[in-house]
């Protein structure tokens, strides 16, 4: 009679457990991707190597009018930040008072330390970072993530997110 009651006990603490862990205490919601954060601007946007890292960022960039402003490499990251493009505000953008806007990119890639291949060097997880800001009361702010910027965002991470797995 004791298995049977701890068996209970044991099948009722992790039903409860497991409730309450995807009811409240993850960090993202199940019905959206689980990939993309534009609160933060931030998006993952697949694994690629090294050989094909660079190669991707410099056709897809200038492809949506970016220019590449530097490269920056370390021990674990690899970064490519573009220049400012300044562009015309979206209509959302002009109804909250920009007069201007623009945007930058930053294509970060974490290297995968135990990935390393003779063909292809390492292999890095890939995520965009982007600011959009606009001209407002005489300064540069923050503009807050509209629809119409969603949407352009996220053809940029469609594209390369579809050249990352087309080099993978």
């Amino acid at each position: 009679m004791p298995i049977y009651f701890l068996i209970r006990i044991f099948i009722l603490f992790f039903s409860i457990f497991s409730l309450s862990l995807t009811s409240s205490c993850l960090p993202f919601s199940f019905n959206k991707n689980l990939f993309i954060n534009s609160e933060t601007g931030v998006y993952f946007l697949g694994q690629t190597d090294t050989r094909y890292f660079q190669l991707t960022c410099e056709e897809v960039l200038p492809f949506y009018g970016f220019q590449i402003d530097m490269y920056e490499n370390s021990q674990l990251v690899s970064e490519v930040l573009t220049k400012w493009k300044i562009k015309d505000p979206f209509i959302a953008e002009k109804d909250m008072g920009f007069l201007e806007s623009k945007v930058r990119i930053k294509i970060r890639a974490e290297i995968l330390t135990d990935s390393f291949s003779l063909k292809g060097g390492y292999k890095y997880n890939c995520f965009l970072e982007i600011e959009n800001v606009g001209y407002k009361d005489n300064q540069y702010i923050l503009i807050p993530h509209c629809e119409e910027f969603e949407k352009y965002t996220q053809m940029i991470v469609n594209h390369l997110r579809e050249k990352f797995i087309q080099y993978t």
